[in-house]
């Protein structure tokens, strides 16, 4: 009995991912974007063509999901308030080593 359930399952199986094979050769048949990419391969072999670059570019260009005014002006507020806050920090890191550099001279004298 477990035997047949065993094979039944493995006879299952068989069959699913023959199927699974099928279709998915089929679906690469029917495809034609599948058939656009083959011929865009066959252009590429022949060379770079810079026309089809810039039609490459135009249309991720059209794919880009831009930010609002909005969301630009509060990421362009948010830079310049970050590097102005660094700009400080390192400003002062600055006075104080030199300051301890100039205590450390005026200690050993030099």
């Amino acid at each position: 009995m477990a035997k047949n359930k065993d094979e039944n399952q493995a006879a299952d199986e068989t069959i699913k991912t023959e199927t699974n094979e099928k279709i998915k050769k089929s679906q690469k048949e029917q495809n034609p974007k599948d058939k656009e990419k083959s011929k865009d391969k066959e252009k590429k072999e022949g060379g770079f063509s810079l026309s089809d670059w810039f039609i490459g570019v135009k249309s991720e260009f059209k794919r880009v999901t831009w930010p609002s005014r909005n969301e630009v002006i509060k990421m362009t507020v948010s830079v310049i308030a970050t590097s102005a806050l660094i700009g400080v920090i390192i400003i002062g890191y600055d006075f104080v080593l030199a300051a301890a550099y100039s205590a450390a001279l005026n200690f050993f004298g030099v």
